[in-house]
């Protein structure tokens, strides 16, 4: 897993480098000729991925992936492994793949060990932008110091100038045979063997013309803020790839599943199915450690489904005016991964795709295990919703965006509608076998 980790770390970093060289205001050393071409060669592709709406396609694709792969584990659907046989490949990116080992391979109650998972991305979020703060205020304030470097320079260099000039006039009148003061006004600045003439007063605005330095706060402000925005982009990718497997994680907290524990009694119990040691509290049995762990998902439910979707909201409406009248800030500049690909009126849709995700995978987990058809429907009609508002809204700037996100959702629906279809069809031939029954019973 070490192994696994750094060859991951070294793909974020070769992947943070060449976002660095695709932003316009990065700027090359001349000389740096194969590092110009790189760059140049860089801005090509990201603008030929572009073109085609790659980033747009790659979000609904891996939508469809994490809705997909939580079909077995929400709503007990299995299909056959010659449909399933790719959901492999999402499993490579998940956390626990990379960073975070299994549950069953770690010490860790279950507890802590769903406290560390979603907080872990998020301890991640807040590295990055501590260090894109930190250098932040280390260029500002060092700006800062090399102008007054330059001002003290200058000054040093008007007085280097003036004695100059006085030496000069003193050797010449030596020669000359006349005394040559300056006059109480002004004073002579040699350069050379030529020089000007600047007054007292002139030089006093020369020094007065020194660049005033912003005070220490404002220019940190300015630098807290300018390290944010610069991290606020990796935050949104971060929190958009991990929010639907850890909300998926969290509301597993209330997954339970009844087994017989008595024969003879015919008594059922609940277990926690993501760890089968933890006895699940209901009517009949009372679990504190069941209890401690839906206490904790609870707070981590307000820091990912809610938080995140407060965020995404938060970001896109404080940036509403600019996108809809087209106006460049830095906010919008930097919150262009939630609103690039969609038209101006329907800016707000990736918060939309956000409670679409986290709703399928995550809030009808709420639903217990013994209303698992009850659960079904809920998920189908929440698909059947978000498939008619996409329909209605068509959100998306490419047609080809359109089509696969209409495509995906299609396919969400149909295998969501199929074991209904079979719960149904098994409860009408049930009935119907009944029926046939009583009716060979009767005389």
């Amino acid at each position: 897993m070490a192994c696994l980790t750094t060859v991951l770390l070294i793909f974020v970093a070769i992947l943070a480098a060449a976002t660095k060289l695709i932003n316009p205001n990065t700027k090359l050393h001349p000389r740096r000729k194969m590092l110009k071409k790189l760059q140049r060669n860089l801005r090509s592709l990201a603008l030929a991925l572009s073109s085609v709406g790659a980033m747009a396609k790659l979000k609904i694709l891996l939508a469809f992936l994490q809705i997909s792969q939580a079909f077995s584990t929400v709503y007990a659907v299995h299909f056959p492994s010659t449909l399933t046989s790719w959901t492999w490949i999402l499993g490579i990116f998940r956390m626990q793949y990379w960073f975070f080992p299994p549950f069953h391979c770690t010490n860790l109650s279950y507890e802590n060990y769903i406290l560390t998972q979603a907080m872990l991305p998020l301890a991640v979020v807040a590295l990055v932008m501590a260090v894109c703060v930190a250098l932040s205020l280390s260029r500002a304030f060092e700006v800062s110091s090399r102008m007054r470097v330059w001002a003290n320079d200058f000054r040093n260099l008007l007085v280097d100038h003036r004695q100059g000039h006085r030496k000069g006039e003193k050797d010449v009148g030596k020669r000359t045979g006349r005394d040559t003061k300056s006059s109480a006004n002004s004073k002579a600045i040699s350069s050379g063997d030529q020089g000007c003439r600047i007054s007292n007063a002139a030089r006093m605005s020369i020094a007065a013309c020194d660049p005033p330095a912003d005070p220490p706060s404002i220019r940190a402000k300015a630098a807290v803020t300018t390290g944010l925005l610069v991290a606020l982009p990796f935050a949104l990718y971060i929190t958009f790839f991990f929010a639907a497997p850890i909300c998926c994680d969290i509301f597993r907290s209330w997954l339970c599943e009844s087994y017989q524990v008595d024969v003879t009694e015919l008594s059922q119990r609940a277990f926690l199915r993501a760890n089968l040691d933890v006895v699940c509290s209901d009517s009949q049995n009372d679990s504190k450690e069941h209890d401690s762990i839906t206490r904790v998902s609870l707070w981590l439910i307000f820091v990912w489904p809610v938080g995140m979707l407060i965020l995404y909201a938060g970001l896109l409406c404080a940036c509403k005016n600019n996108i809809i009248g087209r106006v460049r800030s830095q906010l919008s500049d930097a919150t262009i991964f939630l609103h690039r690909d969609y038209h101006d009126y329907a800016f707000w849709w990736e918060t939309f795709e956000l409670l679409r995700r986290t709703t399928l995978v995550g809030w009808v987990l709420l639903i217990p295990h013994e209303k698992q058809f009850i659960r079904l429907i809920t998920g189908l009609l929440v698909s059947q919703i978000c498939l008619t508002v996409l329909l209605l809204v068509r959100p998306y700037k490419m047609h080809s965006d359109f089509q696969l996100a209409s495509l995906s959702q299609v396919r969400i629906l149909c295998c969501l509608r199929q074991p209904v279809n079979l719960v149904v069809c098994g409860r009408r031939a049930h009935v119907g076998t009944c029926l046939l029954a009583k009716h060979l019973k009767q005389p």
